[in-house]
């Protein structure tokens, strides 16, 4: 099965095939030619499975169910280098400083720090180096020095992210998309007042990071939940 998309009068249409979701524009504007060429799609793949025709060496499987099992040029990616994973953090973060909070945006560019420490030399290699089981691992080296709620918010990071890079056209599917939910972080630690979580940063120890944590579990005492509204009662 195929589906058909529209946007701002083009058509799209996104299939599956051996287990990986494609996603390629029709260049059409008129829904008749565009379900045309769905029809086309679903044809071809039926055609591959059955084994009426073989998929060509070095041909990218989009481009050649698009082409209706006729294309023999290169990949896709021989056309042309798709940007790397550390050029489309950097993008990324720039796109999103003015739509998140200055916190989590912050939290989240030291989420893709990690990452990017993680793949060594493959960050500067293109972004479709990276899969799926690259980020799984990425995350399960995390829970061996963090604490599964921490991890849970860098997985949520790298889902945000790859959405991000496929909207750009970038990668036709997320590798985020289906790394498995963090378990174990319902034993959230503890809130604390602003006193403790200051004493704590005094003794150091804590990652930049970490610190964002502490402050996300604020417990303000009723003196001062009483100061807060009264300095923003004096401000409104």
């Amino acid at each position: 099965m195929a589906n058909l998309g529209c946007k701002d009068g083009i058509y799209h249409v996104r299939f599956r095939f051996r287990g990986r979701e494609y996603k390629r524009s029709l260049k059409v504007r008129k829904k008749d030619d565009a379900e045309a060429a769905k029809r086309s799609v679903e044809q071809t793949i039926h055609r591959l499975h059955i084994g009426l025709i073989e998929l060509p060496p070095r041909v990218d499987p989009a481009d050649f169910i698009l082409g209706g099992g006729t294309r023999t040029g290169p990949t896709s990616s021989q056309r042309g280098r798709a940007p790397s994973t550390r050029s489309l953090t950097e993008q990324y973060l720039e796109a999103q400083k003015h739509a998140l909070a200055p916190s989590y945006h912050y939290l989240q560019g030291v989420h893709l720090r990690h990452l990017l420490r993680h793949l060594g030399h493959r960050a500067d290699a293109s972004c479709d180096r990276v899969v799926q089981a690259d980020l799984v691992r990425f995350l399960q080296e995390r829970l061996a020095t963090r604490d599964a709620v921490t991890v849970s918010k860098e997985r949520t990071t790298l889902v945000q992210f790859y959405k991000w890079v496929v909207r750009q056209q970038y990668l036709t599917v997320s590798p985020a998309s289906e790394v498995p939910v963090i378990k174990g972080g319902t034993d959230r630690p503890p809130f604390r007042t602003v006193a403790e979580i200051e004493r704590i940063i005094e003794r150091g120890g804590v990652s930049e990071g970490e610190i964002l944590d502490l402050w996300e579990r604020l417990y303000l005492t009723p003196e001062e939940i009483a100061e807060l509204l009264a300095a923003m009662r004096a401000r409104a």
